[in-house]
């Protein structure tokens, strides 16, 4: 009973990680002075009790500078196999070009993806998009992003069936930094069917991390997602809070 219950919970923590819209704003950096920004992470975990539970993560980042272009490639692979049996195989590759045109508030945006989820039941879902980024505010304390596109988007189900379609997609995106103790985050994604706005998806993200005392910071975030019109046994709505209390030293 107690394998059962923390299997449920590792399932439900990664369902709800990758069942919601990739937030790329908050994976894309703001820095464009340096040519090449990036981070990567590779982690295994490897835990034996009853069973044998083995989980692999790699996280990459990678945003090419050139002049007026940024060139943005992403990464989120995982996996998660208990003795033989494989029960989570999750992931994205990202690509995004855009391109400045220096106006200070206009920027357009191509991009393309790939994702699979099998506990969505989704084999393949492919997205192929354009549109433009804009620039509200851009001040050291205050910035305040937009987005609107249009991407086709493709789904392959497990068991062989698919859907295909066409979307808008709206963002906005937040951060405010009123001073060296406060920084609070936010953003949202919709994407409805162009051709039939019932079917939608929401995903917000909202985060809060202050300073308590000198060292001390307390962190928060909220993540929500929805759709209305999710492949097959799937659920609609998934949510998480996260609070944790931070200490630098």
């Amino acid at each position: 009973m107690f394998r059962i219950l923390i299997l449920s919970i590792l399932l439900f923590y990664h369902t709800w990680i990758y069942s919601q819209v990739v937030n790329i704003e908050k994976l894309r950096s703001q820095d464009t002075s340096k040519p090449v920004v990036g981070k990567t992470e590779l982690t295994f975990d490897v835990n034996r009790s009853i069973n044998t539970i083995f989980t692999l993560k790699n996280s990459t980042r990678l945003q090419y500078n050139y002049l007026k272009n940024t060139y943005l490639w992403l990464a989120d692979l995982q996996m998660m196999q208990v003795d033989t049996i494989r029960y989570i195989s999750n992931g994205f590759l990202h690509f995004r070009y855009n391109y400045d045109f220096r106006n200070k508030w206009l920027i357009a945006e191509a991009y393309t993806q790939i994702q699979f989820n099998r506990i969505q039941k989704i084999l393949r879902r492919f997205l192929w998009g354009s549109g433009f980024r804009y620039v509200l505010f851009n001040l050291d304390k205050y910035k305040i992003f937009a987005g609107t596109s249009i991407m086709y988007e493709f789904e392959l189900y497990i068991d062989k069936t698919y859907k295909d379609n066409v979307r808008n997609t709206f963002y906005v995106s937040i951060n405010l930094k009123p001073n060296d103790t406060f920084l609070f985050s936010h953003t949202t994604y919709y994407q409805p069917q162009i051709d039939n706005f019932l079917s939608y998806r929401i995903t917000n993200e909202t985060a809060i991390d202050a300073v308590i005392i000198k060292n001390l910071s307390f962190r928060t975030k909220f993540n929500y997602f929805y759709d209305s019109k999710p492949a097959p046994a799937v659920q609609k709505i998934f949510y998480s809070l996260h609070n944790g209390i931070a200490y630098k030293f």
